[in-house]
């Protein structure tokens, strides 16, 4: 799982997506999709901030999604859910199985979202 996730952001690193939307999905990824082993989080991060040089501002925006989840934003993360999972399925790099995994979604919910799209 750890290495899928850290492909993923590698990936996004790669293409020409504008910076705001690439931070946007590291967030997502740092945030939303955790490991049960703490220290698979801790070192997606490091990893991460290694990748982008940018570790500071990253965890500054971890304190305001923090701040912003416990206020109950709950629309936001599934607008968030729902863009991950077109961008992810438009690089044809990742199938409905991968993304329902990588999300912790049904593959239902993947199908669905990418045929209402």
């Amino acid at each position: 799982m750890f290495d899928l996730k850290y492909s993923l952001a590698k990936n996004l690193l790669r293409r020409k997506i504008s910076k705001k939307k690439i931070d946007d999905l590291l967030i997502f990824l740092q945030r939303y999709i955790t490991f049960a082993d703490q220290g698979y989080n801790v070192k997606f991060d490091k990893e991460i901030g290694a990748l982008t040089g940018n570790q500071k501002s990253m965890e500054i925006r971890e304190m305001v999604l923090d701040k912003a989840e416990k206020k109950g934003i709950e629309k936001g993360v599934e607008k968030a859910t729902v863009s991950f999972i077109m961008s992810l399925w438009e690089t044809d790099n990742y199938t409905v199985s991968q993304i329902a995994s990588l999300l912790k979604v049904s593959e239902e919910f993947v199908q669905n979202t990418i045929a209402s799209k």
